[in-house]
């Protein structure tokens, strides 16, 4: 409304706040259109099976210049006894639960993640662990919740949109898979089954 009135030098400052809203606000939208399509049945599960370590290991190089940037140790485990972690289930939704925590983790992270894949008789369970500050016992039970975020930055707005893990736990919930969190003083983690 107002650009007329901002000084010619100080328009690229605000115009790369206006942008970096509107990539924000896009991608929120993406994500309830996302999040609203998975919930009413509307987006059909491509089931294939997905190796989870090979996927594991994908995001890790994709995610690996915010690992570098934050000198950030990230592990993954996995047991010396399996010999694969395949599952069936949809590759692309699969890729966008494990990139959310992913991401979530190298942003709360001080120095280490740890990703975990255990082979059970009849599953797989996947977990990631940060050292970063934990979540607060009453925000546990809401992490999971449709536009929650505890996270504010310090001018008091939202750091992200708060949908991401609502869609994740979403897609898992159509896998017909476990999940939870847990956190302590110093750490997060996350997993599901």
């Amino acid at each position: 409304d107002k650009w007329e009135n901002v000084d010619e030098e100080k328009r690229p400052e605000y115009s790369e706040k206006i942008i970096s809203e509107v990539d924000h606000m896009s991608s929120m939208v993406t994500r309830l259109l996302e999040l609203s399509k998975i919930q009413d049945g509307s987006v059909k599960l491509n089931r294939e099976d997905v190796d989870l370590l090979l996927l594991v290991q994908n995001i890790k190089k994709r995610n690996m210049e915010s690992i570098l940037k934050k000198d950030i140790d990230m592990v993954i485990e996995t047991d010396e006894r399996a010999e694969n972690y395949t599952v069936y289930a949809d590759l692309e939704m699969m890729y966008i639960v494990i990139n959310n925590f992913m991401t979530n983790a190298i942003k709360y992270c001080e120095h280490t993640i740890r990703i975990r894949l255990k082979k059970y008789r009849n599953s797989i369970e996947f977990s990631i662990t940060n050292d970063g500050a934990g979540i607060e016992k009453t925000d546990l039970e809401k992490v999971w919740d449709v536009l929650y975020n505890s996270k504010k930055n310090k001018s008091g707005q939202d750091e992200n949109s708060g949908v991401g893990l609502s869609v994740v736990k979403s897609i898992l919930d159509a896998h017909n898979a476990k999940c939870g969190c847990y956190s302590g003083f110093k750490g997060t983690n996350f997993w599901f089954s």
